[in-house]
């Protein structure tokens, strides 16, 4: 009698429909069948011994780990590389390392996901020229200015610095950032070796996937499921209707159309985010499998809600359809700008938002508002301005205005501008001031260092997206949590919501903007038709009266604390042009006829502010 085989654990799970294979994308230089002939006949010549393991499961491991530190930085770039992301201490979130293709996992993480032979792996990967390492011996070519980390001579963990070619050059898990430091430092860096690298644009046949085996899939996903159970935990700590929006990106993920994305992408012309189309799949992919699962709940610097979803572009969203319904986007028209004009004029109102929950410190939000409101009452070309922002789409006026190609290039053009410091983008700022006066000179020494020190104090973005959250997420979001059942989520400025919510969520917005007395502004539904074409429906709603201070009569300007005759007074050059050209990277100087102080004793202490500033805000 034939005895059946046992099933394992893996099989089981596969046959009940609880475990899928786990998919790894690699390189199309690669070919599998060699990469696991080349293991085994490591394995087998150097007498590896594994604590864990047999045949298939460590070269799928292998591949596993192969894939995650040779594509991974590609992931980094789409997410993060338009936007130029930032960390909390200013560092960008794509460094040169990341943009030369470099990951870096922490030897704790690939302990953990990988298993104590993880190093095995890694000499198997570098000896047979699948990865390199960075070795910080500027073998790419790369001339330091001294603020980088490829500006110093690194030592490596647990002893002492070696010269170029010593046998220890490249190895250990860390690399100190600075000569003799004891701090940890950087996790090693690994990328693809020359002979799989990646051009920047890559088409659908440069990167593949393949599908692991049942048991090291089981190992995979239960990595996964472990990590997604400490994300569970950690927001349970938050509000009810923060929970609920990250519950909301879960059933998107849960519910993606991925079939139908690969073919819309296929289709696609042109590239997503500056990367090709190829990397929103990927990026799609490791999604839906639960390798990437990030939320960050409540973010210091501005209390937004960041979720896998947050960087996703608008036109792949409508491929996450939860309970197979159309998701569609509320999205406040210009919002961060409308926002500006409301904090410009608008700053008892705003106050109150502002400090109610203790988000920021009463005396820098009351110098700010005070700041803004001062420039509002002084300069009839600020008050132009929240007209604009407030009543039109900010950025085609400026599109029109400046003879700029269309709407993008205007919002472009803002984006750049509003949120820098005095002396980057200055020649587009001149442009600006045209139109808006001192506007972009008061926000940019909002955003400037304090005295003395180099470190920007980004004032203008972070009231902004305060302001947004306690309007959007503890408002809105807070009030639909209440009176509907449906999904619904956010992204930043905008309401994520099924059809039937579209009417609960603009009772809300309308309910939030007016007990704050603040004007219900303009919003955008956003959708897409039966032949997945963008639809956009304007709603302005009626105005309502709102608690202000009276409109002021214009001043004279001249006594102000710059001469705005010779903020003007340039060329008449095309702004299309000025965007082409480098940034700045210090103030171009102004001859100015008659030069005053700011008004307010953070930027010039001690100094008593202009008459016409006194006067205008007493």
């Amino acid at each position: 009698m034939t005895q059946l085989k046992r099933k394992s654990t893996a099989e089981k799970a596969f046959d009940n429909g609880t475990l899928t294979p786990l998919r790894v994308w690699l390189p199309a230089t690669v070919n599998v069948a060699t990469f696991r002939s080349q293991f085994q006949a490591w394995v087998a010549a150097e007498t590896i011994i594994f604590e864990n393991g047999q045949g298939v499961f460590l070269e799928d491991e292998c591949l596993h780990l192969f894939s995650t530190l040779g594509l991974t930085a590609y992931m980094h770039q789409y997410r993060s590389q338009r936007f130029a992301d930032t960390y909390k201490d200013g560092t960008p979130a794509v460094t040169k390392l990341t943009t030369l293709g470099y990951t870096g996992l922490s030897w704790d993480r690939l302990r953990q996901q990988f298993g104590n032979s993880y190093g095995k792996y890694l000499e198997f990967l570098r000896t047979h020229r699948y990865l390199q390492v960075y070795n910080f011996y500027d073998a790419e070519g790369l001339a330091s200015d001294g603020t980088d980390l490829f500006g110093v001579a690194p030592t490596k963990r647990n002893y002492t610095y070696q010269q170029k070619g010593h046998k220890k050059a490249n190895t250990g898990s860390y690399i100190g950032k600075k000569a003799g430091s004891k701090e940890e430092g950087l996790p090693k860096q690994y990328r693809l070796h020359n002979d799989h690298a990646l051009e920047n644009a890559v088409g659908f046949d440069a990167i593949y996937p393949i599908k692991l085996g049942l048991k090291y899939s089981y190992k995979a996903h239960k990595f996964y499921t472990k990590e997604k159970a400490s994300t569970l935990r950690k927001r349970a700590t938050h509000s009810p209707h923060r929970q609920r929006m990250a519950e909301y990106v879960d059933s998107l993920l849960r519910n993606v159309d991925y079939a139908g994305m690969e073919a819309w992408l296929r289709a696609k012309t042109g590239t997503i985010q500056e990367m090709s189309p190829v990397w929103s799949l990927y990026y799609a992919d490791q999604l839906r499998q639960g390798i990437v699962q990030f939320e960050n709940l409540s973010d210091d610097f501005g209390h937004r809600l960041h979720t896998p979803l947050t960087n996703m572009p608008t036109e792949l969203r409508r491929f996450y359809r939860p309970n197979d319904n159309q998701v569609y986007s509320m999205d406040i028209r210009c919002s961060q700008f409308v926002l500006a004009a409301y904090l410009f004029k608008y700053p008892e109102q705003c106050f109150k938002l502002l400090t109610e929950n203790g988000d920021m410190d009463p005396a820098t939000v009351r110098y700010v508002l005070d700041t803004l409101h001062a420039a509002y009452v002084a300069d009839e070309k600020v008050r132009q301005f929240c007209y604009d922002a407030i009543h039109t789409d900010l950025y085609a006026t400026t599109a029109t205005e400046l003879g700029l190609k269309d709407r993008a290039a205007g919002k472009n053009l803002w984006f750049g501008a509003f949120f820098s410091t005095t002396g980057e983008f200055a020649s587009v700022k001149r442009q600006l001031g045209r139109l808006y006066g001192s506007l972009l000179i008061v926000t940019s020494k909002l955003n400037d260092p304090k005295p003395g020190s180099n470190v920007k104090q980004n004032l203008m973005p972070m009231m902004l997206q305060l302001l947004e959250q306690r309007l959007l997420i503890e408002g809105v979001a807070n009030h639909l949590t209440v009176t509907y059942d449906g999904v619904f989520g956010s992204v930043h400025d905008s309401i994520h919501i099924d059809e039937a919510g579209i009417p609960h969520a603009a009772a809300a917005l309308g309910a939030v903007f007016t007990a704050a007395s603040l004007p219900v502004p303009p919003y955008k539904i956003e959708g897409t038709d039966d032949q997945g074409n963008e639809t956009k429906t304007l709603v302005e709603p009626a105005p309502a009266a709102t608690t202000s201070l009276p409109e002021p009569t214009p001043m004279n300007l001249s006594d102000l604390f710059f001469d705005l005759d010779d903020l003007l007074a340039i060329p008449d050059e095309p702004v299309v042009e000025l965007l082409a050209k480098p940034t700045p990277t210090t103030p171009e100087p102004v001859q100015a006829k008659k030069q005053y102080r700011t008004p307010f004793e953070h930027f010039f202490p001690g100094e008593t502010p202009p008459k016409v500033y006194r006067d205008a805000y007493q």
